[in-house]
Parts: structure tokens; sequence; C-alpha cells
């Protein structure tokens, strides 16, 4: 999947090769967006030609490229839709901590909304709110979901509160 060769000037040429051209294009982006935000914030240098990205940087800037590039490629193979919002997000996630897998963050279903759509924690201290908070928020006490809306055993007098009343004294 990949091939790293010595550059003449000193920096290396990292080549990966993935096996669906389909995930590749959606990993570059449109008009190679993603790549390049990625090469700039990075700093390194990518090109794409078919389903092989090459990247050419020192060795450690290398290695961190195409472990993220991988992880992407990981993401949108596992089904997630990868937006350019969300290569940005996983920057600045990895930019904050090397060790952090992607698909950690990306791939944990906190909610499905209305349409049908999952949220997913965007950040590294998003997930691990949704993991602290996780158990509280799921049930409550007797072992039944938890309703979405406090309720109170009485009515609450929202239109007396609402009235307009005059202040002014003549």
């Amino acid at each position: 999947m990949s091939d790293t060769v010595e550059d003449q000037s000193g920096g290396y040429a990292d080549s990966l090769q993935f096996d669906d051209i389909g995930i590749v294009k959606i990993l570059c982006g449109e008009h190679d967006r993603n790549l390049k935000t990625i090469a700039r914030e990075m700093n390194v240098t990518m090109r794409a030609r078919g389903n092989r990205i090459m990247i050419t940087a020192d060795a450690e800037k290398a290695r961190q490229a195409r472990t993220f590039l991988q992880d992407l490629y990981f993401l949108i193979e596992s089904g997630f839709r990868m937006q350019h919002s969300d290569v940005i997000h996983a920057l600045k996630i990895v930019a904050h901590d090397e060790s952090v897998h992607l698909k950690d963050v990306f791939l944990d279903t906190v909610v499905l909304s209305s349409r049908g759509r999952t949220i997913t924690p965007k950040s590294l201290a998003q997930k691990l709110y949704v993991e602290g908070s996780a158990p509280t928020i799921s049930c409550s006490a007797s072992g039944r979901r938890a309703p979405a809306k406090p309720t109170l055993p009485w009515p609450w007098p929202w239109r007396r509160s609402c009235r307009k009343r005059s202040t002014a004294s003549y």
C-alpha cells in the first residue's frame, strides 16, 4: 500500500496506493481541496494521480501524513460521509494528539437526528464529554430510558408569567 524512497534533497517521497479509486476521489475532495488543506497544515507536498498519492517531506512528516491519509481512507471505507469540515476537524485532533485514532472519534454515533443523519463528535474534547456523560443521559434510576424533556408533576403556569404587566404609576 505504500512505497518510501529517499529523495536527492534529503527528504522522503512516500507513495500510497489505495484499492478503491472512488474512495480516493472523496479523500482528495473537489479539485483536490482536502489534499491541499492536509498538505498545507502538515507542511508536506502531496500529489494525486489515479489511486496513488505521492507525499514529499522529511521522514517524520511523511510518516504522519501517510498515517493520517490511511485513517481518513479507512473512515470513508467504513461508510463515513467525509466533508471538507471533517478534514479540518481531523487535522485539529491529530495536531493536538498524534496517538488518537480518527476512527474512535468519527465513527462513534452519538445521536440519530430526526432526518436520519448521525451526529458524531467533532473533537477529542467532545468525544470525552460524551463518554463521560453517556450513562447519565441514556437511562434513569429505574432502568427505563429518561424522557427527552423533564416532566413536572403540575402544569407550568407559563401563560400567567407571560402577561404584560403595567408597572407605570400615575
